[in-house]
């Protein structure tokens, strides 16, 4: 639930424009009660911080620096990274003083608080152990984005090709985390139903194709862009149709 009030948040446009990243408020935000600025302030902040929780999906959020980098998901420090930034924006929060909000804000203020209230009180149950399941896991999302009709990543020069290919590099490692943190859930004895296990491997059997030019991570390089990608030293790259 976090990553979609991050995405209305970041839909409305006009909130981090309201606010430096520093958390100072800019000229614009001047004009707002103190509470105002307070709140937007803390929701402005929590909002950069959450577009950094994951880097595997710094395509989505336009984190340009975090693009060739695969995330350290689903280790305890993650999880304690993320936990952590609900307790900072709750805690900002407490000092804002609702009631001297104008309407639209009280709005702002009472979904914001809801959705890392929710999102804290998540980490009481054993989520991370049955993440890998037949409707969503990390395998099937690193599968789209080498689909040109379903990714985010953005495939238009030399160094975002370079940055997938450096990103790929940390897959081997998640696959390892992945499998034991399945392990840790089997030992609790939280573990998905058999009917659902028996439908995850249908989300990644695209993957495990032999037949090179049928496989899905062969699509991105037979995107015809000659001409369009040129490196740094001037010369142009050539992807083979």
């Amino acid at each position: 639930m976090a990553l979609l009030i991050l995405s209305w948040i970041i839909a409305l446009g006009g909130l981090m424009s309201c606010t430096h990243i520093s958390g100072h408020p800019s000229p614009r935000n001047l004009n707002m009660p103190p509470a105002s600025q307070h709140l937007h302030t803390v929701v402005a902040l929590y909002t950069e911080a959450a577009k950094r929780f994951d880097p595997f999906y710094a395509s989505t959020y336009n984190v340009e620096e975090d693009l060739g980098k695969f995330g350290d998901f689903p280790t305890p420090k993650y999880f304690a990274h993320m936990k952590k930034a609900y307790k900072q924006a709750l805690s900002g929060i407490k000092a804002v003083d609702f009631k001297s909000l104008p309407e639209g804000d009280r709005r702002l203020y009472r979904l914001f608080k809801e959705d890392m209230t929710v999102s804290l009180r998540a980490f009481n149950y054993p989520d991370e152990y049955l993440a890998f399941n037949q409707m969503d896991n990390r395998l099937l999302d690193y599968l789209n984005d080498s689909s040109e009709s379903l990714t985010t990543f953005p495939f238009d020069s030399v160094k975002h090709y370079k940055d997938f290919v450096e990103r790929s590099k940390g897959f081997p490692l998640y696959v390892d985390r992945q499998i034991a943190e399945l392990r840790r859930g089997i030992k609790k004895g939280i573990v998905l139903s058999c009917d659902i296990v028996s439908e995850v491997p249908a989300t990644y059997k695209d993957a495990l194709e032999p037949a090179v030019e049928k496989n899905p991570f062969e699509e991105p390089q037979t995107v015809n862009v000659s001409g369009q990608l040129a490196s740094g030293t001037g010369n142009t790259y050539y992807l083979s149709p």
